[in-house]
């Protein structure tokens, strides 16, 4: 017990200088390479891998994960033979645990405390997952869902201001332009004429940071 405490907080210390874009910490200890996190993205990242060869966990930028989330990136058994069991990890020494495929987390998710993410999801941008949900399948842009298994509880705007809001790309957005823009950023009960707003804002900058 005590060397693998050791072992995770040098483990922590390492992620972290590897993750200097964003505010992330390791709760356990997962393959690096297997794992790609955005900028300014905070929170916990409990992550699990079973060596099936298509495991992986990409967030995007701006995400929001709370205490107790957990990213569960395979470690499925097959249901359809005699057994559940896992016969081959104990008779020949293979491993036989599945993943359906690659955790994908948009930019702008924000994740409840104790929320479950399994193999092969792909929460849109800005969806909402509730506190305690277990996400089984694919989650659309913009909407919150909740419960065991995740259902949409409800979409966070209407859909031609979520169609706009799919467009901005956020992975441009940095220190500079949110503090130049904090005001604007900061605004509430937004519509479809603000993120047109911002989308424009977001290109001009590009524009210029290209320029120089």
């Amino acid at each position: 017990m005590f060397i693998k405490i050791i072992k995770l907080y040098f483990f922590k210390k390492k992620r972290r200088k590897l993750n200097k874009n964003n505010h992330t910490f390791a709760v356990n200890l997962f393959d690096c390479t297997k794992v790609s996190i955005g900028n300014f993205t905070y929170g916990g990242i409990k992550a699990y891998f079973f060596y099936s060869g298509n495991e992986f966990l990409k967030i995007g930028n701006f995400c929001s994960s709370a205490t107790g989330v957990t990213f569960l990136c395979g470690g499925e058994h097959n249901y359809k033979g005699f057994f559940t069991f896992p016969l081959s990890d104990y008779f020949k020494h293979t491993k036989s645990a599945r993943s359906k495929g690659p955790i994908i987390v948009d930019d702008d998710v924000w994740i409840g405390e104790n929320a479950m993410i399994l193999s092969g999801v792909h929460i849109g941008k800005g969806a909402i997952i509730a506190a305690g949900a277990t996400v089984v399948c694919d989650v659309e842009p913009y909407t919150i869902v909740g419960g065991c298994p995740a259902k949409l509880i409800k979409k966070r705007f209407d859909d031609r201001t979520i169609k706009e809001l799919v467009k901005v790309d956020l992975s441009i957005i940095d220190k500079d332009f949110i503090e130049s823009e904090y005001d604007f950023l900061s605004k509430s009960n937004i519509n479809f004429s603000d993120v047109s707003e911002l989308h424009k804002k977001i290109l001009e900058y590009k524009f210029k940071k290209k320029r120089g």
